[in-house]
């Protein structure tokens, strides 16, 4: 991670107090360290939309 960037985007940051939240910056460079580490075999395209469209599917019937 790229430790030097200081500057935030006011467009982007306007809530001071979301920047106060303890950990999340960590939590954030951790996921994303273990996304980048990952080496297993990804999912095919096909495969993985089967799988969103079922979970929608599957929420949208416990919201009726």
């Amino acid at each position: 991670m790229n430790a030097a960037i200081t500057t935030q985007d006011p467009l982007i940051h306007e809530d001071p107090a979301a920047e106060e939240e303890p950990g999340y910056t960590e939590w954030v460079r951790e996921k994303i360290a273990r996304a980048l580490a990952e080496t297993g075999p990804g999912k095919d395209h096909d495969q993985l939309m089967a799988e969103v469209r079922q979970r929608i599917l599957s929420q949208a019937g416990q919201a009726r």
